[in-house]
């Protein structure tokens, strides 16, 4: 069988808060194309869904992620049909799973960036075996005090996280990517954060460059990089913010539901599950002709 003549993914991957999404908008200035509906995190939703999905076999989310040996025994079950021509047509939104389409739709690098990559890594290989990794690092302290400012901030999502519990998912993010990228012999490349963002310019841009080499680009506007000219830039006027409460909730969340009663028990559950305190989670059914209104 032919493998389809375009070019190999990008995957980027790191523990959240580590300078994935810094990573991942570089790269899509300069070319790669990190899909067409992408979240403020620069993250193909596509790729976030199928990545939570294959947590939820094993009763799993970002916050309280999977043991290597739950996924490992759940990833060959999971989405068996999709190809990568699948895959492919949703980064590109695109869906007629003819490979001449695709290629006239998009024949340049693609990047997927998600931090659940770090434990779904395998899943992904196992269709683009050919794909390069970029795994992004930050001290553990660092990423735990950015979780902290996050929990506390009142227009963000709040969770249970801890300080403690918080360096404890630092440290299994980082230990299922080092073991996949190990065991996988994947091509890949490791960057610090600190060398991304430091104030040896030397270093930045050193490290810059090193990243758009291992991909075989040229750098877009340079994001990442100090402007070398000594006009001053004016800072823009604060948006104002509004106080939103944290009381109540600060975010409906809709879940659709027709025609799944066999799925419902595990989707409440999941529902019930979720650690977030200022958010809350609807489950609508539309006239569902199943037995849905009786589970519910």
């Amino acid at each position: 069988m032919n493998k389809p003549n375009y070019q190999r993914p990008v995957f980027i991957l790191g523990m959240h808060r580590s300078g994935t999404s810094m990573v991942a908008r570089a790269l899509n200035e300069a070319g790669v194309y990190m899909g067409a509906i992408r979240d403020h995190n620069a993250e193909a939703l596509y790729a976030v869904d199928l990545n939570e999905r294959l947590f939820s076999t094993s009763e799993a989310s970002w916050w309280q992620p999977p043991t290597q040996e739950d996924l490992k025994g759940n990833m060959p079950l999971f989405e068996q049909d999709l190809s990568r021509e699948d895959l492919f047509g949703a980064h590109l939104k695109h869906y007629s799973g003819r490979l001449a389409t695709l290629k006239l739709s998009h024949s340049g690098e693609w990047g997927v960036k998600d931090p659940r990559l770090c434990y779904t890594l395998p899943w992904w290989l196992e269709r683009f075996p050919e794909a390069k990794v970029i795994w992004v690092l930050r001290d553990e302290q660092e990423v735990v005090q950015s979780l902290m400012r996050r929990q506390f901030k009142k227009d963000e999502a709040q969770s249970s996280l801890t300080e403690a519990s918080a360096l404890a998912l630092v440290r299994s993010y980082n230990e299922a990517a080092a073991v996949n990228i190990r065991n996988s012999g994947v091509d890949h490349k490791v960057l610090k954060y600190s060398d991304l963002v430091s104030e040896d310019e030397m270093l930045q841009r050193k490290t810059w460059f090193s990243l758009y080499q291992f991909i075989h680009i040229r750098p877009g506007q340079m994001t990442g990089f100090k402007r070398k000219s000594n006009r001053t830039i004016k800072a823009p006027a604060p948006i104002e913010k509004l106080d939103l409460p944290t009381e109540g909730p600060l975010v409906s969340v809709i879940v659709p539901n027709y025609n799944h009663a066999p799925f419902l028990p595990q989707r409440i559950e999941s529902i019930l599950k979720q650690s977030y305190r200022n958010i809350e989670v609807l489950l609508m059914d539309d006239k569902s002709p199943d037995n849905s209104c009786e589970i519910l």
